[in-house]
């Protein structure tokens, strides 16, 4: 049986190359991958000589240039390359003579299939020849990453040429069995958006779609159901053009041919459906430094989950991001969760849709103006347009009653529950909208252990978490914003010492510029805290003297009655762009490469600290003036001045740790949004020092070693002179000569 397969495919291997298409084929194919793959190469250089860093050159050259460009262009070769597979038996009248031939039909079929595989094969040598040359011209290429994209192509080219191989038994006329198989392409595409307002059609429509399928294996990630797909798709149409030259041999019952093609249906169905369930796929990151998986941080703490892990994602209709949890879109919603998803047993997710008031009204905003509007009549005339069923929605007394969603401010929202407890994952009001792996990591570490409690004092009009303005501290507890504390996985509360005690367990306490005078009673019960080994953040401002220094003076510190003044005639006379100090990554060990980077952070009016006396404490500056900068009028260049610092003693068997700053704008919502200033990453050290450095969860990965392009411009542009003009000319010169030295003899 096999010698026959290879008769017949080398048989057909030959036809092939006897006919200009094939040649053609091979030369346009090889010029335009050679010029996606130079034109990707010549753009990583140019940006690279420009200073613009290029983490993964692999990924850039390859995954998102060539091999994308291939996969996305393949449908144009193949209907010319299959159309007369069987249609030229057909027509020419050989078909008679194969099937009186003592050779059975699937032998033919599986024939003529290898043949086209065959030349498929040579498709990828030309790819690899492109990969030999990415070897030799960038830095540590990632040749891990580039076998599943080579493996994707070469299944998406025989997945192509099943189609057409099938389309070609159809019918006599070569173009029309071209047209065909183009036609079946962009049905196989379409189909994934069919049905998607069902979950088990949609579940059917997008196992069959076949757009994307190479996405994955393409980026790195080398997935099952991705493989499976195209071997069932593969199985399926060779078995159809098995069935079809079967029937022209053979008289059968309708009920027989029906039963035969339905059961190949089904099957097929039944058995992709199963292979694409999450619990049952798996995945291979063959990336060099695992990039498409969770980071070594995230991975710690999803494999401590051990149980049934409960997603519900509540969309609400006249809120923002509606469109993320729309029926149509569940699929793209669903890959966020992917890495996820395949790692936690009893992963499951649903979808509740209701409508109430928001104050984030996103799309629906000219149909429900406040909480006083007929709710009912707003919801069903905004889903009237969308094309939505109000009934789908729950009514804002059914949810209040499941749910209370209020404090969210009936946002799109997530909920995770594990275990007895539960918490929310937000979306967020910026370009990338989903959580990333730091805040559904810090989100899913909630579930597991306490969550770091931060307590800001009130009561004496300090900065506000509550508020908005310039000076306030919003940002660090906004639920909108996501590298707030609150979505990096920290407890954050408002505390007025007034009347309440500190609650015991605080990772930190923070006293952020007081503008009237603490109570006797607040103060001793913030020396009575610090004395029993309390972490504390106490931020002042110039002329907060007297009121600080009293608590400053149980940890033997003190501010300068003077304001610390830029001399530059730059920038305003109390704007300071303080420096990182030498041994400021005591606090957190990114401060040490923001030192040598020289990052500044803007202080927008600051005094200096003063040590009162030690003590027990071991005093490191965090933050220091420049030289530019002096205190108070004096104009002379003095030593630089201290204006953070960080106390740490052992104390009850545990290193308390106290930061104080002469300047509380380096983390208000103004200060936080200063742009080429490190200000944002002192305030996260600072809050992951606290924590003891588990929050805010590190999710950085290893930098990539394939950051360098090796070859100049004069070489790449030799290299597409020869590889997108000299070489695919010469394979049309090699395949003119070989026609027409078959036509004279």
């Amino acid at each position: 049986m096999m010698n026959k397969i290879y008769k017949i495919a080398q048989s057909e291997l030959k036809c092939l190359f006897y006919s200009p298409i094939a040649w053609l084929s091979l030369a346009i194919f090889a010029g335009q991958s050679a010029f996606s793959f130079l034109e990707g190469l010549e753009n990583c250089r140019a940006n690279i000589a420009m200073g613009i860093n290029i983490p993964m050159i692999t990924t850039e050259v390859f995954s998102q240039g060539l091999f994308s460009n291939v996969a996305a262009h393949l449908y144009l070769y193949i209907p010319l390359l299959t159309m007369g597979l069987m249609s030229r038996e057909t027509s020419s009248g050989s078909i008679k003579l194969l099937q009186s031939a003592p050779v059975k039909i699937r032998e033919i079929i599986l024939g003529k299939y290898l043949g086209m595989m065959i030349y498929g094969f040579l498709l990828i040598l030309i790819l690899l020849v492109y990969c030999l040359v990415g070897f030799f011209t960038i830095k540590s290429l990632d040749i891990s990453l580039l076998l599943p994209g080579l493996l994707s192509i070469y299944l998406l080219i025989c997945a192509y040429v099943a189609i057409g191989l099938f389309l070609s038994c159809l019918t006599s006329y070569q173009v029309v069995a071209a047209v065909s198989t183009l036609a079946t392409f962009a049905a196989l595409s379409f189909i994934g958006t069919v049905g998607q307002d069902v979950d088990f059609i949609r579940d059917l429509t997008s196992f069959l779609s076949i757009s994307g399928r190479t996405h994955a294996m393409i980026t790195g990630l080398l997935a099952s159901k991705d493989v499976i797909y195209f071997i069932l798709i593969i199985i399926l149409f060779l078995c159809l053009s098995i069935f079809r030259l079967q029937s022209e041999r053979a008289f059968n019952s309708n009920l027989y041919v029906t039963g035969k093609y339905a059961l190949l249906f089904f099957t097929v169905l039944v058995l992709g459906y199963v292979t694409s369930r999450p619990s049952l796929v798996y995945y291979k990151d063959m990336t060099a430094t695992k990039f498409l998986t969770l980071t070594p941080n995230s991975l710690r703490v999803v494999e401590q989950l051990k149980g049934p892990f409960h997603v519900t994602t509540y969309v609400n209709l006249l809120s923002g991001n509606l469109d993320i949890g729309l029926p149509t879109n569940r699929n793209r919603d669903a890959v966020q969760l992917l890495d996820y998803q395949r790692l936690i047993p009893g992963f499951e997710h649903r979808y509740v849709y209701y409508y109430d008031y928001s104050s984030d009204k996103g799309t629906a905003r000219n149909f429900v103006k406040g909480p006083d509007d007929d709710l009912k009549a707003s919801a069903e005339k905004f889903a009237e347009t969308l094309d939505l069923d109000i009934n789908d929605f729950l009514p804002p007394a059914k949810i209040r009653t499941l749910i209370n969603l209020k404090e969210e401010d009936n946002r799109l929202v997530r909920r995770l529950a594990y275990n007895g407890k539960s918490t929310f994952l937000r979306f967020f009001n910026d370009p990338g909208r989903y959580a990333d792996e730091a805040e559904i990591t810090a989100a899913i570490r909630r579930l597991l252990t306490v969550a770091p409690k931060i307590a800001f004092v009130t009561g004496n009009q300090e900065r506000s978490i509550d508020k908005a303005g310039d000076r306030d501290y919003a940002v660090v507890s906004s639920k909108d914003f996501r590298n707030s504390l609150v979505n990096q996985g920290f407890d954050i509360i408002s505390l007025d010492l007034r009347n309440n005690k500190i609650p015991e367990g605080l990772s930190a306490l923070v006293l952020a510029d007081p503008t009237v005078p603490l109570s006797i009673e607040t103060c001793d019960k913030i020396k009575v805290y610090l004395n029993s080994g309390g972490n504390m953040l106490i931020a002042g401002e110039p002329g907060r003297q007297s009121l600080l220094n009293p608590v400053l003076a149980s940890i033997g510190l003190s501010l300068s009655e003077s304001m610390v003044i830029n001399q530059t005639a730059d920038y305003a006379p109390d704007l300071i762009f303080g420096q990182f100090a030498i041994h400021a990554d005591q606090v957190d060990s990114s401060f040490k490469l923001l030192k040598e980077l020289n990052a500044p952070v803007a202080l927008s009016s600051s005094t200096a600290l003063e040590i009162e006396k030690k003590g027990d404490f071991r005093v490191e500056p965090i933050l220091i003036s420049p030289v530019s900068a002096t205190l108070g009028n004096n104009t002379g260049k003095g030593a630089p001045l201290p204006l953070m610092m960080a106390l740490t003693r052992k104390r009850n068997n545990n290193e308390q740790r106290i930061l104080v700053s002469g300047d509380a704008d380096f983390m208000s919502n103004i200060g936080l949004q200063r742009e080429k200033t490190a200000n944002f990453n002192l305030m996260t050290g600072i809050f992951k020092w606290f924590s003891n450095g588990e929050l805010p969860i590190n999710t950085q990965r290893p930098e990539a070693k394939d950051n360098i392009v090796l070859a100049s411009r004069e070489s790449i542009s030799m290299m597409k002179m020869i590889m997108v003009w000299i070489t695919p000319g010469l394979l049309l010169a090699v395949g003119g000569t070989l026609l027409i030295l078959r036509k004279r003899r």
